[in-house]
């Protein structure tokens, strides 16, 4: 393996979770972190806003994690044929459920069950970020 945890983004809420997980998974694994946005090509069209999202979640992972090295990168095509490409060289990859598009009402996006279905190592689809956990007060 490449000794790097990949996690696909999208700039929705789910996928800010899943970077979220991500980061912290590849520090406590001590994995270098590489965060990819895939810009389908009629997007492409649309402007550098639509795609992105790979460096503001590259910058969230940075603030979130210490000793991880992180690396961004747009990739142009379709998500899930690039996704499942990635997870070649990735000890995991981490997906949001569900992302910018699709039905609001499905557990998992297409994309996730697309990748999970096909994927070359395990897959980490996260649901929701995770709860806010407070110590003790005195």
């Amino acid at each position: 393996m490449a000794g790097r945890i990949v996690v696909g983004v999208d700039g929705s809420a789910p996928s800010d979770a899943a970077v979220e997980w991500a980061a912290l998974d590849a520090q406590r694994r001590g994995l270098d972190l590489r965060v990819v946005h895939v810009c389908e090509p009629w997007r492409r069209n649309l402007g550098i806003e639509h795609c992105g999202a790979a460096l503001e979640a590259a910058d969230r992972a940075r603030d979130l994690t210490r000793d991880v090295t992180v690396s961004a990168e747009l990739l142009i095509g379709d998500v899930a044929v690039e996704l499942i490409a990635e997870s070649d060289s990735a000890d995991g990859l981490v997906l949001g459920s569900r992302g910018l598009g699709g039905f609001t009402g499905m557990v998992l996006g297409s994309v996730s069950m697309a990748v999970a279905g096909h994927a070359a190592g395990p897959v980490v689809v996260v649901r929701a970020p995770r709860a806010v956990e407070y110590g003790r007060v005195v």
